[in-house]
This record gives C-alpha cells, sequence and structure tokens, in this order.
C-alpha cells in the first residue's frame, strides 16, 4: 500500500503542530490582547501643563465686583432716602416698576451684605462667647433699620451721630463694640428723642437688652 504524501506546507498538515506566535519569535508584549495598538509617543518627560480656559480667572472676580456694586447701591440708597427721596423716586432712578420693588431691593441688599460680613463677625467674637456675638448683632440689626428711615437724621438732634456710631459696629473689636453702643444708646435716650415707629422702637429695646447682658 502507498502512503498518502505529506502536504509540502507544513501548516496544512494535520500532523504536523502548528508553532506558536512566541515559538516563532512573535512575542506580543505584555498586557496586549491581540489587538493592533498603537504605540504610545515617547517625548519629553515634562509633565503636561494644562491651559486654563479664558475667561475663567475673569469670572472669579464676579462675586468680590458685584458685592462692592451692591455696597454701592446699599449706601447711595440710604443716601438719598436722607436726604428726603420717595421710594418711588428710588424705583424710578433703579429702573423699579414700584415703590414695592424698590423697598424690597433694599432689603435685599442689607441681608446681603449681613450675610456677607457674618464670617468677619464670627472671628472677631469667637473668643468673647456669645453675649458679645449676640450684642454685635442687635447693633446691625438696628443700623439697617436706621438706614431705611426716610427721615431718621431729622428725628432728633444726634439722630446723625447715633448712625454713624451704629454703622462701626460691624468691624469693631469686642470692647470697642461695648463703648460704641453704649455711647449709642445713650444718644438715643436725649431728652429730644422721640417716639420710633414700632419696628424701631423694638430693634432699639433688643439692643438694649443685648447690652444688658453683655
Amino acid at each position: 500500500m502507498v502512503k498518502a504524501e505529506k502536504s509540502a506546507n507544513p501548516s496544512l498538515d494535520p500532523e504536523v503542530p502548528v508553532a506558536s506566535s512566541e515559538a516563532a519569535g512573535f512575542a506580543e508584549p505584555a498586557g496586549s490582547s491581540g489587538s493592533a495598538r498603537l504605540s504610545e509617543p515617547t517625548g519629553s518627560s515634562e509633565p503636561t501643563r494644562l491651559v486654563e480656559p479664558v475667561g475663567l480667572s475673569e469670572l472669579r472676580e464676579v462675586p468680590a465686583r458685584r458685592a462692592a456694586i451692591d455696597a454701592v447701591e446699599l449706601e447711595s440708597i440710604d443716601r438719598a432716602r436722607r436726604s428726603g427721596a420717595s421710594w418711588a423716586q428710588i424705583a424710578s432712578a433703579l429702573g423699579l416698576a414700584s415703590r414695592q420693588a424698590a423697598e424690597q431691593r433694599r432689603q435685599r441688599l442689607a441681608e446681603a451684605a449681613e450675610r456677607a460680613s457674618r464670617p468677619q463677625r464670627r472671628k472677631l467674637d469667637r473668643d468673647y462667647g456669645p453675649n458679645v456675638s449676640n450684642l454685635r448683632e442687635r447693633a446691625v440689626e438696628l443700623h439697617r433699620r436706621i438706614g431705611a428711615d426716610r427721615r431718621w437724621d431729622r428725628r432728633f438732634t444726634r439722630a446723625a451721630l447715633v448712625r454713624e456710631t451704629l454703622a462701626a459696629t460691624p468691624d469693631a473689636p469686642a470692647g470697642a463694640l461695648y463703648d460704641l453702643v453704649v455711647v449709642a444708646l445713650a444718644d438715643l435716650s436725649g431728652p429730644d428723642v422721640p417716639v420710633f415707629p414700632g419696628p424701631l422702637r423694638s430693634a432699639i429695646a433688643r439692643l438694649r437688652a443685648a447690652a444688658v447682658v453683655g
């Protein structure tokens, strides 16, 4: 019987094992899955520097600029009120639709200014306990209400001095804070001091109570 002639191509011969890629000298690099990969570029060893998108640095400055503009607007509103301007006139100057909108705008500005100053006040008061912090809060509250009072500077002789004294309380050290409050309360006890509207009376009473506790 004549044997079947083996194929000239060993890879087609079932009796001849096919050599692996490693045996053939074509070993894949470690970690390769067998799929085609692009080699990593080998360049400078310096770390890649990320370029910040244009405009981010300007955006970071916006909150501080907005707060500064709001502070100017609040002071301008209060100055206009002390000069006799009506809420309707202030609304017109600000491009607002009504006197109520102007009053609400002023209230929002005052509340935002009060919130912004809290971290600084807490820093000033952290070593002195809650009494000093409460005294400062009450002084700031009264000053805010005075600022919204159109007639304040004309209500009694030392009204403007009271307003200016209380204006220094948000940033005053604890010892100076107490002295400022004492001076303001003394001026509020003068012989020509009138009967104030309810919200002002309540704010003054709260400041007096805080000063006694302090």
